[in-house]
């Protein structure tokens, strides 16, 4: 007996709407600019002076550290998923999955750590939520 494989059509952005790309990129480009904003602002002198908690013991170089982090784990991502949404690059539903998912995971980390201080914690939290099912959306087989 033989069986005929027929292959899922290859997951590519043709399969999303234009909305996904404008969306996603609007949704990571906010987020992107954010996070280098907080990449700058917590590498410079300015939380000694007017964050009103300590960093965690637990880091090297205080809120240096946090800065940096910041950078590589959510700013770098962001931006890359919001330029390959903007340009309609095949990797951008991927990019988007990666990139909100690990924004949600350092918002988790975060709040575990100095505790939900500001609102933009949560809001943060349903953004990584919001792009990480966006990016998933589009990673799905199309069914015929």
């Amino acid at each position: 007996m033989t069986t005929t494989y027929i292959p899922h059509p290859p997951v590519t952005l043709a399969n999303a709407p234009i909305w996904w790309r404008a969306l996603v990129a609007g949704l990571t480009g906010i987020t992107a600019v954010g996070a280098w904003f907080g990449t700058w602002y917590l590498t410079g002198d300015a939380p000694a002076r007017e964050i009103p908690f300590a960093p965690p013991d637990f880091l090297p170089g205080g809120w240096t550290f946090g800065g940096f982090a910041l950078l590589v784990l959510v700013a770098a991502p962001m931006t890359v998923a919001c330029w390959l949404a903007a340009t309609g690059h095949n990797s951008a539903p991927a990019a988007a999955t990666t990139a909100g998912a690990v924004l949600v995971a350092w918002i988790a980390i975060q709040v575990a750590l100095i505790g939900l201080v500001f609102w933009l914690q949560p809001a943060m939290a349903l953004i990584g939520l919001m792009v990480t099912v966006l990016g998933l959306w589009a990673l799905r087989p199309l069914r015929q």
